[in-house]
């Protein structure tokens, strides 16, 4: 059984940390894994992990911030914290170190190295910025293999990597068996539904690449057709998007929007995917979105820009609705459409859920990392 660690230096619970526990879980039983997180800023993550009955470990990792105190701190620690992590990793004789997060996860990477074990390399964006592209280019050739979240992410790192790295394409994984209708979810309406009242909705962190000002644009236009909507955004305001989400809070007061609503972080998404009757990803930059795998796996109609390798599963005019990336009257008008037509909506939604669940399965992701970690370790 090969032992893993697998360590995140962001603790704050959101697409890589739900990852990271979807595939450790799956793996139980074939690979020993402990995940490593900051002791800061993690209780929702652990939460996760322990509904899952994970080993993990906290260790000071300070992330890295646009906040100039934050960086500054990051700087300063990142010798003693690095330190720290290799001093973990060798105690624990690991055979993989497993870096997931994205491209500016380095304490990691260079601990893993230090130690001499096998380093894997999670990619999960298609753009970063110019400092972290040259950052990136100077280390990458620490890891031993790459995992991308995507084709388009392959293709974006793909010119940045020595050819002799070895590379697999492993989309953001869905358990579609918790994700689904007949699962249980909790019987109580978490939203107050009107009759004859349809809600859209999305699911995301509250920030900038969310495109969430095209979110509140189509809220305003539809509202000029209908009465009878009702729209919810689900995610956390990390302290660092407050700016941003003040901005969006202004726009719907410019727009005089009554009837959409911010919930803020949830344990559990499914009762507000139960009640979506739409749901829409307004994203401008994204390898796959997976709260919209899963709204996908809970057979709801999606309508979402064209991020991502999302033209492979959601299929316009078959299992959903592909627009291009900030094209609000395209967007507003298939949201429409949807809203007048409910057999085109559980049409959609039925045949999303056979896509996700025959491409997207965590089981299928758990077999491919599986079969990673035998490659990279068979002369161990």
């Amino acid at each position: 059984m090969f032992k893993v660690a697998m360590i995140l230096e962001d603790g704050r619970l959101a697409g890589p940390q739900v990852y990271i526990s979807l595939l450790a879980n799956a793996l139980k039983d074939k690979v020993n894994t402990t995940i490593v997180i900051p002791i800061e800023d993690s209780a929702e993550t652990i939460y996760k992990l322990d509904q899952f009955g994970l080993q993990y470990k906290t260790l000071q990792i300070t992330r890295i911030s646009k906040n100039i105190r934050c960086m500054i701190q990051y700087l300063v620690l990142f010798i003693t914290e690095t330190a720290e992590i290799y001093n973990y990793f060798k105690r624990n004789k690991f055979d993989i170190i497993y870096v997931s997060g994205g491209s500016w996860q380095y304490k990691g990477l260079i601990a893993g190295k230090i130690a001499r074990i096998k380093v894997i390399w999670h990619m999960n964006d298609t753009y970063i910025p110019y400092i972290f592209r040259i950052v990136f280019n100077i280390l990458n050739n620490l890891a031993d293999a790459f995992t991308f979240a995507s084709e388009k992410t392959r293709d974006y790192y793909l010119p940045m990597i020595k050819k002799t790295k070895i590379g697999y394409i492993i989309p953001q994984p869905v358990d579609t068996s918790y994700f689904s209708n007949s699962s249980e979810i909790e019987s109580e309406k978490i939203i107050k539904k009107n009759y004859n009242q349809l809600i859209i909705g999305t699911i995301a962190n509250i920030n900038p690449i969310k495109g969430l000002e095209i979110f509140i644009k189509i809220v305003a236009r539809l509202n000029d057709f209908f009465d009878n909507l009702q729209f919810i955004v689900v995610g956390p305001v990390f302290s660092s998007q407050k700016n941003y989400f003040d901005k969006l809070l202004n726009q719907i007061n410019n727009h005089k929007l009554r009837n959409i609503k911010f919930v803020g972080q949830q344990q559990d998404i499914r009762p507000f995917l139960d009640e979506f009757d739409i749901f829409v990803c307004t994203s401008y930059n994204e390898s796959g979105p997976m709260t919209l795998w899963e709204a996908m796996s809970m057979k709801k109609a999606v309508v979402t820009t064209n991020v991502g390798d999302v033209s492979k599963y959601v299929h316009s005019g078959f299992s959903g609705e592909v627009v291009n990336i900030g094209d609000l009257d395209t967007m507003t008008q298939k949201i429409k459409e949807l809203i007048l037509d409910k057999d085109k909506r559980e049409r959609y939604g039925e045949k999303a859920r056979r896509i996700i669940q025959h491409k997207l399965d965590v089981s299928i992701c758990a077999d491919k990392h599986f079969k990673l970690f035998k490659r990279i370790c068979k002369n161990r």
